[in-house]
This record gives C-alpha cells, structure tokens and sequence, in this order.
C-alpha cells in the first residue's frame, strides 16, 4: 500500500522528468495552460453544481459565449472561475503569500447570487453558522462565525511561516505539496463563508501548489464522492488526514502525467470521451426508458398484461352489439397467419402456433353478419384492432378512417385500466359510427 512518502517520490520522479525537456517553447506552455484550467474551471464549478457543459466550458474561456438555456450566474461564476485560474497558473515560483483579502478576492471572483442580500455575502466571512449533510446522512457543523476570523488568522499564519520555511530550504519544512493539501482540509473544517467554500479552497490549494513548481489537481465526477467522504470523516470523526492527503496525492500524480504527455505529443485531448460519456450519462433520466426489445419473452408479456385486458373489456362492449345481427365471428394472429377463436384462452394457443421471430403484428378481426334492423336490406360490419410491434415498442391501430398509431409503450410498459376503458370505448364509438353510417345511407336510398 502506498504511503504519502512513495507517493511524494514518484511525485518528484515524474517533476524530475518534466524538468528534463529543459525551457518549454511557448506553444507547449500554452496548451499545459488550457488543459488545466478547462479540467479545474469544468470539474470544479460542476462539483458545486455548475450546470455548464464541457463544450460551453470552452466557449466561456474563449470569450465567445454562446449559450443558451443555462443561468447567467453559472456562466458568471465560470467566468471569474477561469480569470482565477488563468492568474494562478501564470504566477512565478515563490510568489506566493495568501491573506485574508488575497482569499476574500478570490470568493468574490468566483460566486455571483442573484439575491441582493446573498450577494452582500460575498466576499465576506459567513454572518450565519453553516453545515451539511455528510455521506452518513448525519449534519456536521462547521466553525461558529464568531470564530471565523481568529481561526483563518491562525490558520494563515501557519501556512505562511511553513511556505517560508519551504522558501529557505529549511529541512524541517512541510513538502508543499502535503502543506497544500493539509491548508485544504483545515480550510474547509473552518467553513469561512456562506457558500463557495469548496471552490475557494481548491483554488487556494493550487495556488499553493503552482506557486511550488507543480502543476494544478482537478477532482472529476468519479473522485468526488471519495474526497468528501475524506473530508467528512476528517471534520466529524477524528478521520486520518493522511489518508486524505494520499488521495489527494495522487490527484496530482495524474496532473504531472498529464503535464508530461503534453510535453512529449501525447494527445490527451483524445482522452474526452470518457468525460463526455460520463456527462452525457448525468444529464439523463435516472431510471431507463428502454429496458426490453422485441422478443418472443416480451412479445408474450404484452399478450398477457395487455392484448388479454383488452380484448376482455372489447368482449363486453361487442355483446351490446350482438342482438342487432344474426352472427359474429372473431379471429386473431399475426402477420403469419389469423386463426378463429370463441374463447379468450385461444388465442395463446393461436399466437404460440404463429409466432416467428420476424413477428410485427398482433391483430384482433371481428365480422358482424346481418343486420337484423336494417330498413331495405342487410349488411355486414368489420373491423379490426392491431397492435404493431416495433423492435423497441409496441402501439395500437385502432379502427378510424384515418388509421393513426396510439398508446405506444416501451416493451417494459402496460396500459392501465383507464387506457384500457378508453380503447374500449373507442370501438363501441367506432361501431356504432359505422352502424348509424349505413342505415342513415338505406334510408338516403328509400
């Protein structure tokens, strides 16, 4: 298992390797640059949650913004999210020394509340105590306001005498990258201001980080849940901090890779389908709306929770018709073949006979047979009622003029009573439209 000390070697290793390709031509810098700032500005305003996309990511850092349908404030966050970024990742080694305006300034860039006393907030330590709701569903507190400031105060002062112990050389200094990650969970145990305290952090901790000689960290979808798990078990249940600095670690393990695939030609950018998968993937339905295909399985679960129910209700409504005609006859099949059936319980046996795999149909034949009222002569009535199956859904045809599909559902989906009255009543419509049609023409006739 690793320890923070293997890990901080093969942290230097790969700087080591880095340092190797000597000054960087400026082209090379520049990607390096938009690399790290898209993946922070994008997985780090998403963990807050940022509704922007990758791609609109990318048209905010460019300038040309073209969104539409997201709100004003996300891109406004993204906006000042990405000037940060852009001012970190430009900042010298040992340039750095955070106070408490240098923290403020960067709340203030980064969160924008469209409420008017929200947005007094910013930029502000917090005037209202804060909390959340950890992974164990149990609230966790963080610092009273009354504390915010004495406990920031202290905990810069600690930061800036180990960064300049760092500066010196001086062997008894915390590594800067442990001293970054350690200022980021003692940061966010303070909680400082009302909203954006994560955001805030991460920035500061690169900040640290950049200003050290290495490059920024990112958390992406898959990481999130784990880091706040760290960090809450850190805040609420006297959690190890190591293991959460490992973690962390090892976040910039990937940053030093990425910088050196960058280097040396490696398209990382080829990489983005895995990130797009995984964003496409949020932005759907939770539950799936296509769970079966077509299959002889499914084609008999709609016979039985479907087909049956309904033809059932139709024996009703066309036994209201029976007295007007000397015989009715009823067939059922499918596109390979109909067959007659006087009970409910045959046409399972008629469908099991004519079932193949290239199955698309399942249709139900009714002939009335002499109208015994009719005033010169008799006639007959036919209709039918069809189910079309679909590889990935089923709909009914109903008997109209204008032949129209209705009540299509996936093959996991059945109708429901009411749906079921209503096809029902359809038909009887259907029949006595046809029934009023002919004798009004026979009399047209007399």
């Amino acid at each position: 298992m690793s320890t923070i000390a293997d890990k901080i070697k093969q942290i230097e290793t790969l700087r080591r390797q880095i340092e190797a390709h000597g000054k960087l031509p400026a082209g090379v810098l520049r990607r390096i640059e938009y690399r790290f700032r898209l993946e922070c500005n994008y997985y780090s305003n998403r963990q807050e949650g940022g509704t922007l996309t990758r791609q609109e990511t990318r048209t905010v850092m460019t300038g040309i913004i073209t969104i539409e349908g997201k709100p004003l404030s996300d891109v406004r966050e993204m906006q000042g999210h990405d000037k940060t970024m852009l001012e970190i990742m430009r900042i010298g080694q040992g340039e750095v020394s955070i106070s408490e305006k240098r923290i403020k300034d960067i709340h203030r860039a980064i969160i924008v509340e469209e409420d008017p006393e929200k947005q007094k907030q910013v930029g502000e330590w917090k005037s209202e105590h804060n909390e959340i709701i950890n992974w164990k569903g149990e609230k966790f507190g963080f610092a009273p306001p009354g504390e915010v400031q004495e406990a920031t105060h202290g905990l810069l002062n600690w930061l800036n005498g180990e960064l300049e112990k760092v500066k010196r050389g001086n062997k008894t200094a915390i590594h800067p990258v442990v001293l970054a990650f350690e200022f980021h969970h003692r940061f966010l145990t303070i909680h400082p201001f009302h909203d954006g305290n994560g955001r805030t952090a991460r920035l500061l901790s690169n900040l640290i980080l950049v200003a050290n000689g290495y490059p920024p960290f990112y958390i992406t979808d898959e990481e999130k849940e784990k880091y706040n798990r760290y960090l809450a078990d850190i805040q609420g249940y006297g959690g190890d901090p190591d293991l959460f600095i490992e973690f962390m670690l090892g976040l910039l393990l990937r940053s030093l890779q990425l910088t050196l695939d960058v280097i040396e030609g490696r398209d990382v950018e080829e990489d983005d389908w895995e990130k797009r998968l995984s964003l496409l993937t949020t932005q759907l339905p939770t539950e799936p709306s296509l769970q079966k295909i077509r299959s002889r399985e499914t084609v008999f679960e709609v016979m039985n929770f479907v087909v049956v129910p309904v033809l059932e209700r139709l024996q009703t409504v066309l036994a209201k018709f029976d007295h007007l005609f000397l015989r009715r006859t009823m067939r059922f099949g499918t596109n390979d073949g109909m067959g007659l059936f006087s009970h409910i319980d045959n046409v399972y046996e008629i469908l099991k006979n004519q079932y193949k795999e290239h199955t698309q149909d399942m249709t139900f034949e009714v002939h009335f047979e002499g109208f015994t009222k009719a005033p010169s002569y008799a006639f007959d009535v036919r209709f039918s009622v069809k189910w079309l199956l679909q590889p990935y859904d089923y709909s009914l045809y109903l008997p109209k003029e204008s032949e129209t599909p209705q009540f299509a559902r996936p093959y996991h989906q059945y109708y429901t009573a009411e749906e079921i009255k209503d096809i029902a009543n359809q038909v009887g419509a259907h029949l006595t439209d046809m029934i009023e049609k002919m004798v009004r023409k026979q009399q047209g006739d007399q």
